[in-house]
């Protein structure tokens, strides 16, 4: 059902904007005349498969600008993380995909999806990835390896939310989408 409505939903998006895909489900959304200009933010959801709310928000933004509620001034990309996990309904298919990045894992599904989001990340200005909690939160938080830039976005989003930073380099395989955007 998600990928019926995000198929849909670029499908709505209309001529006024020109869509450049990176993959299946990966897209930069740019309204006309400003193809060749950087994201000026870079939105992904369901890196994780048993996390599809952020998914659905990315897909929300499509239906928002085809629907003209909202008006994009700049290049936007927008992707579901790993289609092929939230198809199962799973974290991962083979590894788990943010764990990956600036990797080499070309014989797994996470592996090749790397492959695909990374120039979309490299090309944005600004990154947001959005994951959920398994248990119920008390209320929203970011966490992300620390950086003045960082905390200083974060701050201008939401001044009250709760954040929690982390080293870089946790990860012995491969990084975090965040962490390697950094990087």
């Amino acid at each position: 059902m998600l990928f019926d409505q995000w198929t849909q939903a670029l499908q709505a998006l209309g001529p006024s904007f020109h869509v450049h895909s990176f993959g299946p489900y990966a897209v930069k959304v740019s309204p006309r005349g400003m193809e060749s200009a950087r994201a000026s933010l870079a939105v992904t959801g369901g890196i994780h498969g048993d996390e599809p709310a952020g998914a659905w928000s990315a897909l929300e933004v499509l239906r928002l600008l085809g629907s003209g509620t909202v008006v994009l001034y700049a290049p936007v990309s927008l992707a579901i993380g790993n289609p092929d996990a939230i198809k199962r309904n799973v974290r991962f298919c083979d590894r788990d995909l943010n764990r990956s990045f600036g990797g080499d894992f070309p014989e797994t599904i996470e592996g090749c999806r790397v492959r695909e989001l990374e120039p979309m990340l490299r090309d944005a200005v600004t990154y947001l990835d959005l994951h959920q909690t398994k248990p119920a939160s008390e209320r929203p938080f970011y966490i992300f390896p620390f950086s003045e830039r960082s905390m200083a976005f974060a701050r201008a989003l939401a001044p009250d939310q709760r954040i929690v930073t982390h080293r870089s380099g946790y990860s012995t395989e491969g990084k975090c989408s965040d962490e390697w955007v950094q990087s």
